[in-house]
């Protein structure tokens, strides 16, 4: 007969909030992406300030990326949540790595928050 440590449903909460915190972070980002102009040309008449949409058109969708990934292992119950979560904070620091130049530095706290999550989750 096994008996249940009683930290185990305290570490299931701790990963939980930590991949929220990764979906928060992924949101502001997109979000800070979408409305606050990131980029600065001057004109004539002045400055003009452009949005990051403004300046990639149709591949707009790509700033949802981080959010479906952090989204990821919240939709995965039972023993798939621990390997959706390693999964999605790899994916994600893969992409974080991919558009380092661009938009990746700031995803480095969400892929943080997903690989603590993991960890919460291993140890379970």
């Amino acid at each position: 007969m096994t008996t249940a440590r009683p930290w185990n449903d305290r570490q299931a909460r701790s990963a939980r909030r930590w991949t929220l915190g990764a979906v928060a972070l992924s949101l502001v980002v997109a979000a800070v992406l979408f409305l606050v102009p990131v980029y600065a040309s001057a004109t004539p008449s002045g400055t003009v300030g452009r949005r990051a949409v403004d300046l990639v058109g149709g591949r707009v969708l790509l700033f949802l990326v981080p959010v479906v990934l952090s989204v990821l292992p919240l939709l995965v119950a039972g023993a798939l949540r621990r390997a959706s979560t390693l999964a999605a904070a790899i994916l994600l620091g893969a992409f974080c790595l991919i558009t380092l130049p661009s938009i990746g530095i700031f995803l480095i706290p969400s892929t943080v928050c997903l690989l603590v999550a993991f960890t919460r989750l291993l140890a379970r």
